[in-house]
């Protein structure tokens, strides 16, 4: 079955791409979603029960708790940006915010999983999993959960370093809008306006004045409408203030940059550690995805033959809704029925 022509084949004869497009309903994750619909991973016959035990235990961890793929993949956004973000990292790049806390969750997922995935193999390679995390857990995830939560949300206010900056920049915008408000209020200004309200482009708080009522003296045009009605103008009691809001913007983003290398050279120390961690809830998926599959349809744990013998009992295409269920008994001597 190692032959790509005969696995062809065999899943063309089989219905496969109908038979996938149901299994792919359970996984959470596009890259196996395209193995399970192109090329489903081969197991060779001594590793058959390891996963078929395996398979076996999720189905009665579903049995008992129900749906298990919320908590094993809790806030694990599955995007292009944050599975390639480990080989970003690899290569000098700066992860963003949103890539950390992916990383950041299936590090704090693992713990969770830990509790559930307490059988077979993955007790033994969990536990060792979980304790090369420590690190990262202490150095990374405590303090990046200080200011981002783990949906997402991103709370700059709580970070020691960009706090007064946030501060600064809170008061600066309300008294930019207290003064363009006013301005919006001169009785020669309200004559001129296409709309008694401002906007903001490119950083700079404008009101739109009407063109043929426009006077250099009302201050610089940063834009102008499609029509060229409308002028978008920058008044001059308000350019210096957003001179020093665009500087302290983009003291901010640099403060998050610098913050945000800082947790990347942590993960490059334990890069192997992450790459593991990353690559045991890829796995895990398309082995949930298989175990949930198989609870929905209820299959059962198969017994594998020594001898050549095989015994189907209550066999059925999947594909076939109230399917009459038939045995199915081919002994060694058989070559085929």
């Amino acid at each position: 079955m190692n032959n790509p022509t005969i696995l062809s084949q065999t899943l063309s004869n089989i219905d496969w791409s109908k038979i996938a497009s149901e299994i792919i309903t359970h996984a959470r994750f596009q890259v196996n979603k395209n193995i399970i619909e192109h090329k489903p991973k081969i197991f060779e016959s001594e590793q058959l029960d390891e996963h078929f035990y395996d398979l076996n235990e999720i189905i009665k961890k579903i049995d008992e708790t129900g749906n298990l793929g919320d908590f094993f993949f809790s806030n694990l956004r599955d995007s292009d940006e944050n599975h390639n973000a480990l080989n970003y990292i690899a290569k000098g790049g700066v992860a963003t915010l949103d890539q950390l806390n992916f990383l950041a969750n299936t590090i704090e997922n693992l713990f969770s999983t830990k509790r559930v995935l307490n059988f077979g193999n993955y007790r033994v390679f969990l536990d060792e999993l979980v304790n090369k995390t420590q690190r990262l857990k202490q150095k990374f995830i405590n303090p990046f959960r200080k200011f981002v939560d783990a949906d997402g949300s991103v709370h700059l206010e709580k970070h020691p370093i960009i706090a007064p900056l946030i501060q600064e920049q809170i008061s600066l915008e309300r008294r930019i809008r207290e003064t363009i408000n006013f301005i919006l209020k001169d009785e020669d200004i309200s004559k001129r306006l296409q709309m008694d309200t401002f906007d903001i482009i490119n950083e700079r708080f404008v009101i739109p004045i009407r063109s043929d009522s426009y006077r250099s003296d009302l201050g610089s045009i940063v834009a102008r409408s499609s029509t060229g009605n409308t002028l978008f103008v920058e008044p001059v009691a308000t350019r210096k203030m957003s001179n020093e809001l665009i500087e302290i913007n983009s003291k901010i983003d640099y403060a998050i940059s610098q913050i945000c290398k800082g947790y990347c050279d942590l993960i490059n120390n334990d890069l192997t550690t992450m790459r593991d961690v990353y690559s045991f809830f890829i796995d895990l998926d398309y082995t949930y995805t298989l175990a949930s599959y198989s609870h929905t349809k209820d299959f059962c744990y198969p017994e594998v033959s020594q001898d050549g013998a095989t015994n189907l009992v209550d066999f059925y295409h999947p594909l076939i809704e109230n399917c009459v269920r038939n045995t199915i008994e081919v002994e060694n001597k058989m070559r085929g029925i």
